[in-house]
């Protein structure tokens, strides 16, 4: 009996019993025509060979699993473009499903568990859409740029194991934004852009150092929170998948028993590696997954807690509220996961969560534009960021009262401005600081509202009226409610730090870093920025030089403050080597670009270290 190792391509058309009862003929031929012009073209095309049809079905092989995605998505696109010419009701769509596996070849046809979880997976995708195992998704997660999103353990027929499946998204895989010079400014005085919205975190791929089944780290155990599946069968609430396990992350951040993951990390995590391999990759010692589903007019959350070690569930419980009110379920799965975890790793020792947290809203409509907006925003691309300001205006015009949506609103032009995105970062910032003078009007808000606020006016008020000593207010209650959120913490550690508070500066800045995976860069620089305010010299130039491509001003300048002057010149001088507009210059028009109220008290010193260096003083570009 021979074996081999095959992709298998599912396909079966959705509703064709229902078609063929309205109109067989019609639909005979139609589907027919389908699978003659759209379909066997393009699994011949893409190397495949069809080894069975079933009816309105087929199964294919591929020698490669890239190829047999790709056709899928072809596949997939063809029939739209069809679509598109007929009425609804004839409409010809199909769900795909891909498994990579060994099967038993006899003759022209394959057998074999390969064969059938495809077929089952075929059943799990949506309408239109493509569902693989989590094999698939490995094996071609850095060939090709689609997206995948986790569905959790599915259990299916006469497969003793849960099948972990993968929604493949034909928009493509999310994308981080990544600042870019532009013909205005060159992005280098600051190692790395800033977001600052309670959601808006620009996550890179980054790697733990250490080795799957030990723990990761010492002190608290680390926990990653993983996007949830939407498995509401309503792709319009995919928002729900990263939106509600995001709250969970502020809810149990308000703790010292647990040390979570950065959210933007652990949010977007390619999914294909596998439990133990995030675990490893993020260094925490367990992970939560979970799913959505609706329940009546309501929805059932599912959570599932996994050993990072040995991949293995440990605690799922499923939670259900019947009046869509999806704040209380994370705040339900947030204390359940809190005192799970806490009682297996011996730390709770009498600490409870906040029960202030466990309700986060008392508007659940209200909430649910929150949310939709804060996914939005968490597929860090352009197009996230225009659907989140339309989904938050449109809302605020629902509850033109609310602080929750105009609080995160301000945080999304916040962003606009500290990432660069924007060509007016002055009227970004009067917009933020605007939203928020309305939210502040609101006397009773709930703590998440009172969180956000606080969080995001420290970081606009210093930049649009110069008021550090209000920025640093703020900072100081919003780390008081949530002290354990590593994101927050350098955030909030930089508007110290500016205000000249080293002492809470640095040990937030410190808390941040031990929370990060070591290769975070975009953590570390700013880490050493506040170093650098704070008189720690020595510390931020070793990390400034710890970086792959280290930021020659940034080394220049904690060269000058350790009083190595020469050094400090041979930096600058090597900088313009390959970049001959760096100047004093460039250096204001980045820093008041992106804090437009840059008082002269922090940007003075800077320049006068630099001329030090023998930056020269250059002229601005238009």
């Amino acid at each position: 009996m021979d074996r081999r190792l095959s992709a298998i391509l599912a396909a079966d058309i959705v509703g064709y019993s229902a078609q063929m009862e309205r109109d067989e003929a019609g639909t005979y031929a139609r589907v027919t025509e389908r699978r003659r012009e759209v379909i066997e073209p393009l699994i011949a095309r893409h190397q495949g060979r069809i080894f069975k049809t079933m009816g309105d079905g087929i199964l294919a092989e591929f020698g490669s699993v890239v190829q047999a995605v790709e056709c899928a998505m072809s596949i997939q696109s063809a029939l739209e473009e069809r679509n598109a010419a007929v009425p609804g009701g004839q409409a010809i769509r199909a769900r795909i499903g891909i498994n990579l596996g060994e099967v038993i070849v006899d003759r022209d046809d394959l057998f074999g568990e390969g064969v059938n979880i495809a077929a089952r997976l075929e059943g799990l995708a949506d309408p239109g859409g493509i569902c693989v195992s989590e094999k698939v998704a490995r094996e071609v997660e850095r060939k090709l740029s689609f997206g995948f999103q986790p569905m959790g353990p599915q259990r299916v027929k006469n497969i003793a194991e849960p099948v972990m499946a993968y929604r493949v998204s034909r928009e493509g895989a999310p994308r981080r934004p990544v600042p870019l010079p532009t013909g205005r400014r060159r992005r280098w005085f600051w190692p790395a852009a800033a977001l600052a919205a309670l959601v808006v975190v620009a996550a890179v791929a980054v790697f733990f150092v250490g080795r799957p089944g030990t723990r990761a780290r010492d002190g608290p155990p680390g926990l990653a929170v993983l996007p949830f599946a939407n498995l509401t069968g309503d792709p319009a609430r995919d928002y729900l998948g990263v939106a509600v396990p995001d709250g969970i992350v502020t809810i149990l951040s308000t703790s010292p028993v647990l040390r979570l993951a950065p959210r933007g990390a652990s949010l977007q995590t390619a999914p294909a590696d596998g439990a133990k391999r995030i675990a490893w990759r993020l260094g925490v010692d367990f992970l939560l997954e979970g799913s959505i589903r609706r329940a009546g007019e309501g929805y059932e959350v599912t959570a599932e807690l996994i050993d990072g070690a040995s991949g293995a569930p440990i605690w799922t419980e499923t939670f259900t509220d019947g009046e869509s009110d999806i704040a209380s379920l994370q705040g339900a799965v947030a204390k359940g996961v809190y005192v799970r975890l806490g009682s297996t790793v011996g730390a709770v020792a009498g600490r409870e969560l906040p029960a202030a947290w466990e309700r986060m809203t008392d508007d659940p409509g209200e909430y649910d534009i929150f949310l939709r907006g804060a996914g939005a925003i968490l597929s860090f691309t352009d197009k996230g960021r225009q659907d989140a300001m339309r989904i938050l205006t449109e809302g605020l015009a629902t509850y033109p009262k609310s602080a929750l949506l105009r609080t995160l609103l301000a945080a999304l032009h916040l962003n606009l401005v500290l990432d660069g995105v924007t060509d007016d970062p002055r009227h970004e910032a009067d917009v933020a600081w605007a939203l928020l003078q309305d939210a502040g009007r609101k006397k009773d808000m709930t703590t998440l509202e009172r969180w956000m606020f606080l969080y995001i006016r420290a970081q606009v008020a210093p930049m649009t009226t110069g008021d550090l000593e209000g920025g640093l207010a703020d900072a100081i209650e919003a780390q008081r409610m949530v002290p354990y959120e590593p994101q927050a913490s350098i955030d909030l550690a930089r508007v110290a730090a500016n205000a000249g508070r080293p002492d809470l500066s640095i040990p937030w800045a410190d808390f941040a870093d031990s929370a990060m995976p070591p290769d975070a860069y975009w953590v570390k620089g700013r880490v050493a920025w506040v170093y650098l305010l704070g008189g720690r010299n020595e510390e931020a130039l070793t990390m400034f030089n710890g970086f792959d491509r280290p930021c020659g001003v940034c080394v220049a300048l904690a060269l000058v403050r350790l009083g190595r002057i020469d050094e400090a010149r041979q930096v600058i001088a090597d900088l313009q080597k390959v970049w001959p507009e760096a100047s004093i210059a460039y250096a204001r028009l980045d820093e008041t670009n992106r804090f437009p109220a840059m008082i002269p008290a922090l940007l003075v010193p800077f320049e006068d270290d630099l001329r030090k260096a023998g930056l020269p003083e250059g002229t601005a570009p238009p």
